[in-house]
């Protein structure tokens, strides 16, 4: 996004429009050079100056030559020539998008800083995990570059700096350095008006945001049986496998959506339920049409329904309407933590235990069942309320270890 070269500067007679005195306004011309693909395109900017003058006046005007009352008209439409070449010389890297603000009467430099657009994108959300996201992201940025960081500084070449620098000096993922690129995206996204269509770094022949494909993890068959024929455990171990189980039957459905779970969303009634509609809450905020999921009801669902689901107005008794988002977010996080705990230990004394075992694999393994019973991908996708079937291919990678150790036999 760095200027080409230096823009020209100039003093230009607009003959478009006679004014009443019977001569034309006098305004400053600058010239800016910019790429589109492999041609050079040249834009002229203009600022208008309080001197207007005849086509003779002007060109003894723009060559210094003028004499007598005519010197004052000179001097003033040099000075404004003077004011943008001493706001070239301020911002060297200067933009058509920040001349055309700084020619609107607003200062060049804060608005186009990283920081508080990143804030003011920030204030817009209201989910908590997108908060944290955005937040996670800015600092993330900041500390390869600096809080004072500008949009112009952010070319395809600093992106990919910042790759490199987030996964081999940071040692994190190439994915979370996805996430939080994409989360710089959407920044520069909601902003255009502050620069031109060849200023923007992302897409291609500039940076391209990679992503690595990640294998979800999900039960073995053997440790779904275990657990679904459980016969002894202690109470926090059969709520456990209840939850888990639930999420399972009911379309591998998160624990978030779980908690936020009513009675008046069981169809015909919650007394006699034989399905249920819901909107994930992780795409309430970010997709323009709401897509509610319908989840038909096993007798398996049913029965855990009727020995956890007690409370009103949310059937599982984990949060009221009391609670702020924050609490929400909190509530649920312990929920999850608690039926971790408790699964991780049923499968211990199963003799299966995995200490990264976790019941966001009954969703994985929901998707993956249904893909082995011979399920079209699309179906699968509304029924986990993915938005892109992409998200769905992923879940159904989670069997590859095993799958590869079953065909090998064929070999």
């Amino acid at each position: 996004m760095v200027a080409a070269y230096r823009p020209t500067v100039g003093l230009y007679l607009e003959k478009r429009t006679l004014l009443q005195n019977g001569k034309f306004t006098i305004k400053v011309e600058v010239i800016f050079r910019i790429r589109q693909g492999n041609k050079w395109k040249y834009i002229q900017q203009y600022r208008s100056t309080s001197v207007s003058a005849s086509p003779e006046e002007f060109l003894l005007i723009k060559s210094r030559s003028s004499k007598g009352p005519l010197r004052d008209s000179e001097a003033k439409a040099h000075k404004s020539m003077r004011e943008v070449e001493d706001l070239l010389d301020e911002h060297p890297t200067l933009t058509l998008a920040q001349f055309k603000t700084w020619k609107s009467g607003r200062t060049v430099g804060a608005q186009f800083r990283l920081k508080p657009l990143f804030e003011t994108m920030i204030e817009k959300r209201t989910k908590l995990k997108t908060i944290s996201v955005y937040k996670s992201a800015m600092i993330s940025i900041f500390k390869y570059g600096s809080e004072d960081l500008t949009l112009s500084e952010i070319t395809p070449e600093w992106l990919k700096g910042y790759e490199k620098w987030h996964t081999e000096i940071e040692k994190n993922s190439l994915n979370t350095a996805g996430t939080y690129l994409r989360h710089l995206r959407i920044v520069f996204n909601e902003n255009k008006n502050l620069f031109c269509d060849d200023e923007y770094p992302f897409g291609k022949g500039k940076y391209i945001i990679r992503k690595k494909k990640t294998v979800k993890h999900t039960f073995s068959i053997d440790q779904k049986d275990g657990i679904v024929h459980l016969e002894t455990a202690t109470e926090a171990q059969w709520r456990a496998v209840d939850a888990s189980l639930f999420s399972y039957y009911c379309n591998g459905m998160n624990f978030v959506d779980m908690a936020r779970l009513k009675k008046d969303q069981f169809f015909p009634s919650f007394e006699s339920p034989e399905y249920f509609t819901f909107i994930r809450e992780k795409t309430k905020d970010t997709v323009d049409e709401q897509v509610e999921i319908a989840v038909y009801l096993t007798d398996k669902a049913i029965e855990i329904l009727r020995r956890r689901g007690t409370h009103a107005p949310y059937v599982f008794g984990i949060i009221n309407d009391r609670m702020t988002e924050e609490d929400i977010k909190r509530e649920v996080a312990n929920w999850l933590q608690r039926t971790n705990k408790g699964l991780r230990r049923v499968m211990r004394n199963l003799g299966q235990f995995s200490d990264h075992a976790s019941a966001k694999w009954w969703r994985h393994l929901f998707a993956t069942t249904l893909s082995d019973s011979g399920v079209p991908l699309p179906k699968i996708q509304d029924m986990l309320g993915h938005t892109a079937p992409e998200t769905t291919r992923e879940y159904l990678g989670s069997n590859v270890v095993a799958d590869g150790k079953k065909f090998a036999q064929f070999l």
